[in-house]
């Protein structure tokens, strides 16, 4: 068996290749990310989250964590005249 066929080999290169993917996020967290969460944590109202797509998707999971974690949040699609609430099908 190849190397590129083995599951242990593969699944230890993706690891590694998240590994070194998280190690270089590390060095880019500043005072964006600081203005960000003072936003957040200072917010009078609601947290609008948006996205379509994969974005929307993992908009949706954050919206969800925000609003469980004591941050009123929502998500959005663009396009919808509702937002979409975690357990709660809009779909028509």
């Amino acid at each position: 068996m190849s190397n590129t066929q083995d599951p242990i080999a593969s699944a230890r290169r993706t690891l590694e290749i998240e590994r070194d993917a998280i190690a270089a996020l590390s060095g880019r967290i500043g005072n964006d990310f600081v203005k960000a969460c003072t936003l957040l944590l200072h917010c009078k109202g609601r947290v609008v989250v948006t996205g379509m797509g994969k974005s929307g998707h993992i908009g949706g999971k954050m919206a969800a964590t925000l609003a469980s974690t004591g941050t009123p949040a929502f998500f959005c699609t663009p396009g919808r005249s509702q937002p979409w609430r975690p357990g709660h099908d809009h779909a028509q």
